[in-house]
């Protein structure tokens, strides 16, 4: 009962300190400035849950969803009409054919970002663009996590939240997860940067540790008032564009 109390109290704290899903309000604005009229809009890695893009869906019926992702039992679950398994490195779509391509934290698990980048370039036809989502990879939680072998990640955040954490763990690699390295694989692969920011927003892996939420606050206050987002932030959003 008193742990259920804390992590209340750690949400209401969070609420009122901090705009709460500000990356994903942004993230979902630049998939709908990339939606012009009709054409395909890939989902990379969308797994059991087309989360954002099945509002995107029903914001934009004109525009055909494909869900693709490499977990076929991952897909039987997803309740997308349009579904491929597919190794995001090795789309099986024409050159030129896809009007925009959209990702949420996806990036962190790509072995071969490269090839994704290059791929997505190589698929979007001129002026599409690739719209993603993405922890940063000089975030404490993305260097905390590279710390924590796979098998014991689950458990720690399960620790931290109290048990209110639903997200899957799958193995990381933060190759492209900084704004250096996103500028560099965009540029090897024909792509322009047309927006790139960081988001801190809340502290939502220490709930249940109320002296270490605490401190948590205090950096995520720290880094918004310093201006460190886009190097120390939590979140990437970014947009990358197929010029004509």
């Amino acid at each position: 009962m008193l742990m259920k109390l804390i992590v209340r109290g750690h949400h209401a704290l969070n609420v009122r300190l901090f705009d709460c899903g500000a990356y994903l309000r942004r993230y979902r604005e630049l998939v709908d400035n990339a939606l012009r009229g009709p054409g395909y809009v890939l989902h990379l890695g969308s797994g059991d849950a087309v989360t954002l893009s099945r509002a995107h869906e029903l914001s934009h019926p004109e525009s055909t969803f494909i869900c693709v992702d490499l977990d076929l039992q991952a897909l039987r679950a997803n309740p997308a009409r349009m579904k491929v398994v597919a190794d995001a490195a090795a789309l099986p779509f024409k050159s030129g054919s896809i009007g925009a391509i959209c990702s949420e934290h996806l990036l962190e698990h790509l072995s071969d970002p490269q090839g994704v980048f290059r791929e997505s370039q190589r698929v979007l036809r001129a002026g599409g663009r690739f719209i993603f989502a993405a922890p940063n990879g000089w975030s404490y939680i993305a260097l905390v996590t590279r710390m924590v072998p796979l098998r014991f990640r689950a458990t720690l955040v399960q620790f931290a939240t109290h048990g209110t954490s639903r997200h899957q763990h799958f193995p990381t690699y933060y190759r492209a997860n900084s704004a250096v390295a996103v500028q560099r694989l965009a540029r090897r692969s024909g792509l322009s940067v047309e927006r790139l920011e960081g988001f801190v927003g809340e502290p939502c892996y220490t709930l249940s540790l109320p002296l270490i939420h605490i401190l948590a606050i205090a950096w995520h206050k720290l880094l918004e008032l310093c201006g460190l987002r886009r190097v120390l932030g939590i979140t990437l959003v970014g947009s990358l564009e197929k010029r004509e």
